[in-house]
């Protein structure tokens, strides 16, 4: 077997959280438990989150929450600025101009009614929204990022198996098992993050996969990848093939006298049968991002929202005025007036804030591969991951089952009934 000599380095693409892949980590001779708990504890976020008021202004407030939370948006805090402003203006004018009782009567049930109708029909319709939204995002979690972590471990599993020992040919068997499996994990990745990393051209697609250099591919594995599509199927690939040629008695690989096929097919078909599952979760990965929801959908929703929450802000800004002034003329006090004022407050930026914020969710939610706050945390996946794939080959380095007499696995009658 051919080996690759490869310097490892950081990582300098932000989007994976300086992820770098280091195919000893695990191994008894370089294994330090502190160093990589460390290294582990970089990479996962963890927010602290309860249901308490505290809880909510707490995540409004602090920087490290913000960014998960509605209000890291500009546009949501001007849009309920502007319509603070409408309410505010209307309130002043119908204030000043005077309007019977007679009238008040028809006039502001009718625009009340309007509102209300409005706000009923949105939420509906965003329900919905949110809905489809969050079942493909745990869709793109279980089926596609979850099936693929699953495969690939799996196939690792099986590399630990049958190249057990901690000599050169078992390592680096094992080390092209899960180097394979690292690459195909981070390429899905940085594909899906293209947009959100403004590389929308090949140009910037191929930079940011030519950052794993060093780290998880060669360079003249780079090079083949260069300007093909579904990068992280073309790795599940070469796996395939590694598999088949350790596989092959005359192929001339040192590891392959412990993975023959002719020895057991059966062994053939469970081996392929992973690496299909792991290209079919990467495929529809893929679906998920090439496919968006109608847009006829999505814009009868953003004219909807923005038509409620216009329409309830008049009602509230003329509704305000002409309360303050009858209170007024009447002589009632601030006591009255004070909370009437607080709760038109209220709904003002709460109906803006509520609809445009659930556009805002299903918005960020949609495609969880991205590189925003709330989207699945790459780096913390691909730690997951690579820890999975090497424990059971660092394992079997120490202890393997085959190696120790059977007698000294079996527990006698005395020591199972103790």
């Amino acid at each position: 077997m051919a080996t690759h000599t490869l310097v490892y380095q950081k990582s300098t693409d932000p989007g994976l959280e300086n992820f770098y892949h280091r195919p000893n980590l695990l191994h008894a001779d370089t294994y330090t438990k502190t160093k990589r708990h460390a290294r582990s504890r970089e990479r996962r976020r963890y927010i602290g989150h309860n249901g308490t008021v505290a809880g909510a202004l707490r995540a409004i407030l602090y920087s490290e929450l913000r960014p998960a939370t509605i209000f890291n948006s500009k546009r949501i805090i001007c849009l309920v600025l502007g319509h603070i402003l409408i309410a505010t203006l209307l309130c002043l004018v119908y204030y000043i101009v005077p309007i019977s009782a007679s009238i008040q009567q028809k006039f502001l049930p009718g625009i009340k009614d309007f509102a209300d109708l409005c706000v009923t029909g949105i939420v509906f319709l965003l329900g919905g929204f949110v809905a489809t939204m969050l079942t493909r995002w745990w869709a793109v979690r279980s089926q596609c990022c979850g099936a693929l972590h699953q495969s690939l471990h799996n196939l690792n599993t099986l590399a630990a198996a049958v190249w057990p020992k901690d000599d050169k040919v078992d390592r680096e068997a094992r080390e092209v098992v899960t180097r394979y499996s690292v690459a195909a994990y981070q390429l899905l990745f940085l594909e899906a993050r293209a947009g959100d990393l403004e590389l929308e051209n090949e140009d910037g697609v191929e930079q940011a996969v030519r950052h794993l250099l060093n780290g998880t591919l060669t360079q003249a594995e780079l090079q083949v990848l260069a300007g093909m599509p579904s990068k992280a199927t073309i790795v599940v690939g070469w796996l395939a093939a590694f598999f088949e040629k350790a596989m092959d008695p005359k192929s001339g690989l040192a590891c392959s006298s412990r993975l023959c096929r002719n020895s057991d097919n059966g062994r053939y078909g469970v081996i392929f049968g992973q690496i299909f599952h792991a290209h079919n979760a990467i495929t529809l990965c893929y679906q998920y991002l090439q496919s968006q929801l109608p847009y006829g959908y999505i814009h009868l929703i953003l004219l909807t929202v923005q038509l409620t929450s216009l329409a309830n802000t008049i009602y509230c800004g003329i509704h305000l005025g002409q309360t303050i002034q009858d209170f007024v003329n009447n002589g009632e006090g601030v006591p009255i007036l004070a909370p009437l004022i607080f709760v038109r407050i209220m709904r003002i930026c709460f109906i803006p804030l509520l609809l445009d914020g659930m556009l805002f969710i299903g918005h960020v939610i949609a495609l969880p591969l991205g590189n925003d706050c709330d989207d699945f945390p790459a780096g913390a996946f691909l730690e997951s991951l690579e820890e999975d794939c090497m424990a059971c080959g660092a394992a079997n380095e120490q202890f393997h089952p085959a190696t120790v007499p059977w007698t000294k696995l079996s527990l006698t009658p005395k020591e199972t009934r103790a």
